[in-house]
């Protein structure tokens, strides 16, 4: 492979069970990331209104990071297939907040789950309607974001956590739907194990250039390396078709979150040491593979 392959690595604020958003950063630039997928929850450190009324950038710059991108967090209350117009609107509310919060702390794109995420999810009315609810919703937030110069990645999830898209052809069908051309697709290796029936490679082809986003984690769901997949083949799969990155860790592992952090130390370094043996696994990987011209893709045409 003529160019080198350097991905930022960075890892969603979500892991750090609500720690202070300083000290996230101090664990980031410790672990070698490169910067922060910000998850912003209404009811946490990290809500809008709290990033709005501070100097981020500063800090982050401090540390070295960037956030590439954000996440508008979307559990069952939350819901952009909601039946419920009250619920419709603030969702479409909150998600432009985060859209404003994501222009403050310089992330240009912002991760939409289209329906709810929690255990045994069900539809609220019947897929029809709610995959034609959550194209209008999101194309709310989406049309606003472009205002801003941001764009919205729709993610895939598993079956048994949501109830929509969970696919990146699914996703791409969403986006499609709704539109607009700053909506695309953020696929999850974890999930796509259970869901990508051609294999990881032939959908992350077909996603192609509107894969903005990938989030990390092995076929255990601890970081990469930590499993079966083939690191090799995907990684050289997105270099093929042009991504730029980033890639985002969500490493979970057995015993992750039993433990609060803010009670252990000894818990808190395991996680750290599971990021970071992950990133420095993909970073080699990344390093071998901007070395090594063979193709890792056999088959997927």
């Amino acid at each position: 492979m003529a160019k080198k392959i350097v991905y930022k690595q960075i890892v969603h604020t979500w892991m750090y069970q609500g720690m202070d958003l300083e000290k996230v950063m101090q664990s980031l630039q410790k672990i070698g990331a490169d910067g922060m997928d910000l998850t912003m929850r209404p009811d946490s450190n990290t809500a809008p209104e709290s990033l709005l009324a501070w100097d981020v950038q500063a800090k982050l710059k401090a540390y070295g990071l960037t956030v590439p991108c954000g996440t508008i967090s979307c559990g069952a209350p939350r819901d952009f297939s909601t039946n419920d117009p009250a619920v419709a609107a603030s969702v479409i509310e909150f998600g432009k907040r985060c859209v404003d919060a994501a222009a403050h702390v310089g992330c240009d794109r912002l991760l939409i789950v289209p329906s709810g995420i929690y255990p045994g999810a069900q539809y609220n009315v019947n897929r029809k309607e709610d995959w034609a609810r959550a194209v209008e919703n999101i194309r709310t937030v989406a049309e606003y974001a472009q205002q801003h110069g941001q764009m919205i990645l729709l993610e895939p999830v598993n079956r048994y956590g949501v109830t929509l898209v969970h696919t990146i052809g699914e996703a791409l069908q969403m986006a499609k739907d709704i539109g607009l051309p700053k909506v695309h697709v953020v696929p999850d290796t974890f999930h796509m194990h259970f869901e990508e029936e051609k294999g990881m490679v032939r959908a992350l082809f077909e996603g192609g250039s509107h894969i903005k986003c990938l989030h990390i984690g092995d076929n255990t769901r601890r970081s990469a390396g930590h499993g079966t997949m083939d690191w090799n083949a995907i990684i050289g799969t997105l270099h093929d078709i042009g991504f730029e990155g980033p890639l985002s860790f969500e490493p979970v592992y057995n015993g992750f979150g039993e433990t609060p952090f803010s009670q252990s130390s000894e818990a808190f370094a395991v996680f750290e040491d599971e990021l970071r043996q992950g990133i420095a696994y993909l970073a080699m990987v990344m390093e071998n593979l901007s070395h090594d011209p063979q193709t890792l893709y056999a088959g997927a045409e």
